[in-house]
């Protein structure tokens, strides 16, 4: 992924560009070949830090950051030693801030323990424009109360469980938001994905939790665009339709759903079109 450009349509429909480059090997059709397994892991966030001004960071820079990011780093090494298997360990003590417990075992985490790496440069965060690296929130107020009144019920277990439908999606393993996309970012594990790529299709098969988003592929970005489905149908993940530009594959998402879109990692209006 090359990095997300953001720019403010009509009513704060959100606009993004991420195009995916590849090298070889080639397809039968002699497209770039996606077919096969892969990772985003890394601690790259969404939006870069205030205190970070550049997009692309030397090498020892990168490191720098990524040691102070928590969860950074777990590999296997750490793994060994570790009390996970024991029956008679306690549960870990009430976190005093939202989220303070990371987890209870460390053994199933998977963040990756360094920047993202694209194009050959350490990046800082998957917002490439605007160039101070911020979503451009038509309510940034409202949109941060809103994470933060979540952050704080949710781990202050301050939720009415009225019913099944109360807990979000993700909660109830329907779909995780932000990773089958759109916006196909890396989390605490769960970070790979496979790729099943034919001259008519691309499929792309999401680690966490299985989910399969299959996305035709047709000769120009016009003919792609017209077959979008009613605006009525609003799928798990969006309605995706996909096209070649030389060697670039670009895909384009409207129509996601409403509960998907609410709790994403970057909020999608009605109108939000993800390229």
């Amino acid at each position: 992924m090359s990095g997300i450009r953001f720019s403010l349509a009509a009513l704060g429909a959100v606009v993004l560009a991420a195009p995916v480059m590849a090298q070889a090997p080639k397809a039968v059709d002699g497209k770039p070949d996606f077919t096969g397994i892969w990772s985003n892991a890394s601690v790259t966030p969404m939006t870069r830090p205030a205190s970070q001004k550049s997009l692309v960071v030397s090498e020892e820079e990168a490191t720098r950051i990524a040691a102070g990011v928590p969860m950074a780093g777990i590999t296997e090494e750490g793994f060994k030693g570790a009390t996970y298997s024991d029956p008679n360990k306690r549960a870990p003590p009430k976190g005093d801030k939202a989220f303070g417990v990371l987890a209870y075992d460390s053994y199933w985490m998977d963040p990756g323990a360094t920047l993202a790496f694209v194009k050959g440069e350490w990046r800082t965060s998957f917002i490439v424009e605007p160039d101070d690296g911020q979503m451009p929130l038509v309510d940034p107020a409202s949109w941060a109360k809103k994470r933060k009144d979540f952050g704080e019920d949710y781990a202050t277990g301050n939720v009415d469980y009225a019913g099944p439908e109360v807990p979000t999606i993700a909660e109830r393993c329907l779909v995780f938001n932000s990773r089958a996309g759109p916006g196909m970012m890396s989390a605490t594990y769960n970070n790979n994905y496979q790729f099943v790529q034919t001259p008519e299709y691309m499929m792309i098969q999401v680690e966490q939790a299985h989910d399969a988003r299959i996305v035709p592929i047709f000769a120009t970005a016009e003919k792609a665009r017209e077959s979008h489905k009613p605006s009525a149908i609003k799928p798990w993940m969006g309605d995706s339709v996909g096209w070649w530009e030389g060697d670039v594959f670009v895909m384009e998402t409207i129509n996601v759903h409403p509960l998907q879109a609410e709790g994403q990692t970057f909020p999608l209006s009605a109108k939000a079109v993800v390229t």
